[in-house]
């Protein structure tokens, strides 16, 4: 994306691997990123919204039209194709079309162009909520997971105390 010297030089924590609770053996187990990209064996923990900055004004140096304050309103179609994108200000302006030869849907769960085109299917077995913090003062994991994500699963979730719920 033509951002690592940048992410490099911010000096974001590298990120080896995971460590989850996860599935019926109560024991933490781990897995690397270099185990599926030895290119790349490592992520790293951003600040998101610094993050999300960075891309946004890396593309608008590399050429990209970026719009900011706007909110896109709908899909525009030629048949089953994506071609472009209506679009309004937040400030209250007029709605105004934008084509592209390329669309590229970033609208999350929205999921703009597969609901237009009715391609959204619900898995029953996926049904979850993602719940995630950062955390000062934790105890970290021992090495070599000491930066790892960690991810706990609870199968119907876990009903906190009024003490840790504050």
């Amino acid at each position: 994306l033509g951002v690592l010297p940048q992410l490099e030089a911010e000096g974001y924590l590298k990120k080896w691997g995971a460590t989850m609770v996860w599935g019926t053996a109560p024991e933490p187990w781990s897995w690397y990123f270099r185990e599926t990209n030895q290119r790349f064996p490592h992520a790293y923990q951003v600040w998101r919204p610094a993050f999300d900055h960075m891309l946004l004004r890396n593309a608008a140096t590399s050429g990209a039209d970026v719009r900011e304050g706007c909110h896109v309103r709908g899909v525009v179609f030629d048949g089953d194709r994506a071609v472009g994108v209506r679009v309004a200000r937040s400030d209250g302006g007029a709605e105004q079309q934008l084509t592209a030869r390329h669309l590229v849907d970033a609208s999350g769960q929205e999921g703009l162009i597969g609901r237009a085109l009715d391609l959204r299917r619900v898995d029953p077995h996926f049904k979850n909520l993602a719940v995630y913090a950062y955390y000062e003062g934790a105890e970290r994991l021992p090495e070599p997971d000491r930066t790892n994500i960690f991810i706990e699963s609870f199968e119907h979730g876990r009903r906190l105390s009024a003490r840790e719920a504050i």
